[in-house]
Formats: C-alpha cells, structure tokens, sequence
C-alpha cells in the first residue's frame, strides 16, 4: 500500500515538474501550458518550488566572500522562476478557473506558502546582508535603480519585521499565517457564492 502510494507520489511530483515549473515554450517568450494543467498537481508543484527557492536563497546566505551587491540583490532578484511561473498559472486557477477542488488545495496551501516566504523575508542572515549594503550603499558606486532597490528593499524588511526579536518574529509569521488561512476561508466563500449567482 505504501509502495503505491509513494509510486503516485512520485508520479504526480514528476508531472508537475514537466507541466507546471518547466519553462514556457511557444511565442512571446513562452506561454504557461494550460492545456497541459492538471489541478491534482498544483502540491506537489508547490513543495518542489519551495525547495527550489529555499535552495537558491540558502546558495545566496552561504556564498563566500565579502558580501556584494551582485551576490545578494541581483541574485535575490533572478532567483524564485519556477516559483513565478507556478503562481502565474496557479493565479488564474484559483480566480479564474475556481472550482471546489482547487478551492480545497487553496485552504491546504496559501496558509503554507505565507509562512514559507514569510521565513525568508524574516531570516536574519538575509536582513544582515542586506542592511550591510544598506549602510554602505553612499560608497557601492550604485546607480539610481539599484540604489532604489536596495533601499526598498531594506525599507520593505524593516515595515515586515526584521529587526524584531526571534519571539516577536515568530508571532508576526504566525499572524500572517493565520491571516492567509483566513482570506483563504473568504475568498472560498466568494467564489462559492459567486457560483450561484
């Protein structure tokens, strides 16, 4: 029984990679491939895009060496496509194309997403890197839109919680956690309503 499972599992991951994180192919520099979409893949797309984007932004915290702009910010900003490119897709799903089935793996997993990137915006080894450039930014010889984007960016982590405590951390990811549960209970509610309409 075990085994069975795991084989569908295993399956199920496989497709989604082939379907809902590959690259787009086709005009306009790639199409997402709706024809190709099956909604029963959308969490096991979700996990491997997790672990896709945890593993560039651990690679981005432990490359070695002084801590540059290239290295933080414009890694930061080039990393997460098969995350993008899954909630391009998963966008029009859960409005769009709402059905209860979707509605249901949107209950499971927008309070888990929250949390996952909620985590990384608050990770600390991240905010060091960052406000490190942020306070020598007068001297990086940056251009008006990088300076830009590091200071919003530093601006951004400041407004969402980084230099709070780990508790009051904790408790801003659980807030936002539960908050993403609870839009997702509306929004259920709405699209549900709206299909009687």
């Amino acid at each position: 029984m075990t085994l069975v499972a795991d084989a569908k599992e295993m399956k199920a991951s496989k497709a989604a990679e082939s379907v809902l994180l590959q690259e787009w192919t086709g005009p306009y520099e790639g199409v997402p491939p709706w024809d190709k979409v099956n909604v029963g893949e959308f969490p096991a797309a979700f996990q491997a895009a997790m672990d896709a984007s945890k593993a560039e932004f651990e690679t981005m915290l432990e490359t070695p060496g002084p801590i540059t702009f290239e290295n933080t910010m414009i890694v930061n900003e080039l990393s997460g496509a098969k995350i993008g490119r899954l909630f391009s897709v998963w966008g029009v799903h859960s409005s769009n194309l709402s059905n209860p089935e979707i509605r249901k793996i949107q209950s499971e997993w927008e309070p888990k997403l929250s949390e996952f990137f909620s985590q990384l915006s608050l990770d600390a080894r991240y905010f060091q890197r960052v406000k490190y450039l942020y306070d020598q930014r007068a001297t990086l010889g940056l251009d008006a839109k990088q300076t830009r984007l590091l200071e919003r960016t530093y601006d951004g982590l400041v407004r969402n919680g980084a230099m709070l405590t780990p508790v009051k951390k904790a408790e801003v990811i659980r807030i936002e956690t539960e908050l993403a549960k609870q839009f997702s209970v509306f929004s259920e509610k709405v699209l549900a309503d709206e299909e009687t309409f």
